[in-house]
């Protein structure tokens, strides 16, 4: 009985704080805003390059304009970079049509097409980095190259242990609830850290740990992500026999964690391949989220791959 006033009371609380947090998040609006299917979709456009870097997130990121920052102002000496926040993520509306990959892919197409970028290189973490291998298929005259940060790929689940797969599959699910019961605003108040991404080198403002905190108590696990979270698998399924075209250079950063914990890591990556003679896989120390630690390794890497064209 105690056990469940407490989550009743965790629950009206959170429902409180994120009445009045959501109108400091408005309030606080960072990016642009594209019309998308009659939905905004946020983006942010760092630097004035000729050739243009499209970085797109990993399943769920609460904000991906925030999480990229660093990453993207490293690569805007030399490039236009625009992050975008699909529709479920950041500061973009949400939405009732189903995530699917061709409704995800023709969106954010819809989204570089009203900003008018006709070429660019798509810069993609994990589930978006599989995404790509579709998209680049259904925009091959747009699309000049890949670039992964670990990314996902087509069949990986049949490489990955069974504890993995299922932690995988409930992580989205426990999250959510303990952010609907008030669980994970209990945690914020004891970790001053709570939901800023732990890059190395980049120095938050208190704005950006303010948004950054709110965003992730507040918008993270909502219907729009959690619709994408029950489509993922079948998302990636439906890619099983897509590869990269020879026409499309890749570069691949992988993690070393996972190459040693997953003995087919990199020939699954490799195997996606096509275009040999300027792709390359760069394994980087550390876990799933290379750019946290590699973010200035990963920029010199890419501007000199991309230049060098």
């Amino acid at each position: 009985m105690v056990v469940l006033v407490v989550l009743l009371l965790g629950t009206i609380l959170q429902a409180v704080f994120r009445h009045f947090e959501i109108k400091k998040i408005n309030e606080l609006a960072y990016g642009q805003t594209v019309n998308v299917d009659g939905r905004k979709m946020n983006v942010e456009v760092v630097g004035n390059g000729t050739k243009t870097i499209v970085i797109l997130p990993a399943l769920g990121v609460p904000s991906p304009i925030l999480e990229f920052r660093q990453l993207a102002g490293l690569l805007s000496e030399h490039f236009t970079v625009i992050t975008i926040e699909p529709f479920g993520y950041g500061l973009s509306d949400g939405t009732d049509k189903e995530r699917s990959i061709e409704n995800i892919s023709e969106e954010l197409h819809t989204c570089l097409e009203i900003l008018g970028y006709p070429e660019y290189y798509l810069l993609s973490h994990s589930i978006y980095g599989a995404y790509s291998i579709y998209y680049s298929n259904q925009y091959p005259n747009e699309v000049k190259g890949i670039i992964g940060l670990d990314s996902s790929v087509p069949g990986m689940y049949s490489d990955i242990p069974a504890v993995i797969n299922f932690l995988e599959d409930i992580f989205p699910y426990v999250g959510k609830v303990k952010t609907t019961v008030g669980i994970s605003r209990f945690t914020s108040l004891f970790n001053p850290d709570f939901g800023i991404p732990a890059v190395v080198g980049y120095e938050w403002t208190s704005e950006e740990k303010k948004l950054s905190k709110w965003i992730t108590l507040d918008k993270a696990y909502n219907k729009t992500v959690m619709d994408e979270v029950k489509r993922s698998k079948d998302n990636l399924n439906q890619m099983e026999e897509l590869k990269f075209s020879e026409n499309t250079p890749v570069l691949y950063f992988l993690s070393e964690n996972n190459l040693e914990m997953f003995s087919t890591w990199k020939k699954i990556h490799e195997d996606l391949i096509q275009e040999k003679e300027r792709s390359k896989i760069v394994p980087l120390s550390g876990n799933h989220y290379v750019y946290y630690k590699h973010g200035a390794e990963i920029a010199k890497t890419v501007t000199d791959w991309i230049l060098n064209d």
